[in-house]
């Protein structure tokens, strides 16, 4: 239907001024009609492919990054591993008093502790993250797509739809999580958005996972800069206070949040 509609369009436009050769091109486009639509279908075919794909890429893109903007808006990162590392790579924990230390510092305004661990789930290996819930809601925001955020210190978890869907669980149900005290059960407060772990992830505030784990230490601390003071002395501060004593990055988050959309645009290159 396109070569029908292509070659009528083309005779009356463009084959009087291309001669002879432009009236025999016309020609051979509806002498062998069908083969040439063969052609031309695939050609159809690969745009329309790479039209999808591109879309489909840089939606995936945009929700990764707005997801990596609204989870952590802090000035420093420190961490004992590598920010940039998969979130199944090990880390050397560092205790939780540090916060404290931390927060003594001059130009810190506040400090979010964050804890991970894998855990099995019926069957399956999923990842738990532990926020101080009430610190890090004044500086971060978080997509809940059904319930409301859990509460500081009580019984109660976040999951995101990995592990809703697979579980089939929805705001003000109840799972049962492995600790080292046995099976408890949590209410699940809510469905978020996270894109931590293709795995499934669990959000718990840090003062329930100590409680429930007796297990007073951090992977990460994300320091936020008090208005007014420069970010590079701050952290040149930090590496001052923990000189020969621990071996860890001190790194400016926005480098971080840049680094990860540079792995996110080569990654979509087509």
């Amino acid at each position: 239907l396109f070569l029908q509609w292509f070659i009528r369009v083309y005779r009356t436009i463009a084959a009087p001024h291309l001669g002879a050769g432009g009236r025999l091109a016309g020609l051979n486009l509806e002498k062998n009609l069908s083969r040439n639509a063969v052609a031309v279908a695939a050609v159809f075919f690969s745009i329309s492919l790479s039209v999808s794909s591109s879309s489909m890429l840089n939606s995936a893109r945009k929700g990764v990054l707005d997801y990596v903007d609204s989870v952590d808006n802090s000035d420093i990162i420190i961490t004992s591993g590598h920010p940039l590392a998969t979130a199944g790579a090990p880390t050397i924990p560092m205790p939780l008093g540090m916060l404290r230390e931390l927060l003594a510092i001059p130009g810190v305004r506040s400090v979010d502790p964050f804890r991970k661990l894998f855990m099995n789930l019926s069957e399956k290996r999923v990842l738990l993250e532990a926020i101080d819930v009430e610190s890090w809601a004044k500086n971060n925001t978080c997509t809940v797509i059904g319930g409301k955020m859990m509460m500081r210190d009580r019984d109660e978890v976040s999951v995101n739809e990995t592990i809703a869907d697979r579980l089939g669980l929805k705001p003000g149900d109840t799972m049962i999580l492995p600790t080292p005290n046995g099976p408890k059960s949590f209410v699940v407060s809510s469905i978020i958005v996270s894109y931590a772990s293709d795995s499934g992830v669990i959000f718990m505030d840090m003062h329930t996972y100590e409680r429930h784990w007796n297990d007073h230490v951090a992977d990460m601390f994300s320091v936020y800069v008090k208005k007014g003071h420069d970010i590079s002395a701050v952290r040149n501060a930090i590496q001052e206070r923990y000189k020969g004593k621990r071996k860890m990055f001190v790194l400016p988050a926005l480098e971080f949040r840049q680094e990860i959309k540079k792995m996110l645009d080569r990654s979509v290159v087509m």
